[in-house]
């Protein structure tokens, strides 16, 4: 297999995770790949029930930052367990061998260094898999989906402190200058919250 590359949405989002976490349900990957990309869509649309006139209007430019910093690691993370995820039955890299899953091992100041895992691979006796080597064995990715899974929980709730208590109003995701530092130093959080740019302001 190639490598490829508010409250009631809160509550969805814990509905669908523990499902899977509680039955262990199979998803096929590109199912699972497409469904952690509307993930990310509903954590930023979650993100606005909370941007609201209740942020602080004085907010130093210090509190901004590391609400930039944060939003930023927390989107990156979600990046990395869904590629973990999508990739978890990937027997053929263009590298050559099995997906090695992606690992972050340290975040500093909104940036987090991603590395590729030394695990060994987990092989299964399938002699009949395109992929499989002279003695019948094919070598898969040493992925949890189970642990990742819980990783994506732990980041949702991560996001909903966060979110919460956001220096900044909804406005300034639209109009204003407020936030042009962060889209320059944060390419996750460009990403995911340049709406003038969007929109074509």
């Amino acid at each position: 297999m190639k490598e490829k590359d508010g409250n009631v949405y809160q509550l969805r989002f814990l509905k669908k995770y523990n499902d899977i976490l509680l039955t262990g349900i199979r998803i096929e990957k590109e199912i699972m790949h497409n469904l952690l990309n509307v993930i990310l869509s509903v954590l930023i649309i979650f993100s606005s029930l909370f941007l609201t006139k209740s942020a602080f209007a004085d907010s130093s430019a210090y509190e901004i930052e590391l609400f930039c910093q944060d939003i930023n690691v927390l989107i990156q993370r979600v990046h990395v367990v869904s590629a973990n995820i999508a990739n978890a039955n990937t027997t053929r890299t263009l590298e050559g061998g099995p997906y090695k899953r992606q690992i972050i091992n340290i975040c500093e100041k909104g940036h987090c260094k991603v590395t590729e895992s030394s695990a060994a691979p987990i092989l299964k006796y399938e002699p009949s898999h395109p992929d499989a080597d002279k003695n019948g064995y094919v070598a898969y990715p040493n992925i949890d989906v189970h642990r990742e899974m819980s990783d994506l929980v732990k980041i949702q709730r991560a996001y909903e402190l966060v979110v919460k208590h956001a220096p900044i109003k909804s406005i300034d995701l639209l109009v204003g200058t407020k936030l042009e530092h962060c889209f320059e130093d944060y390419t996750y959080f460009k990403d995911g919250y340049d709406f003038k740019k969007y929109l074509g302001r």
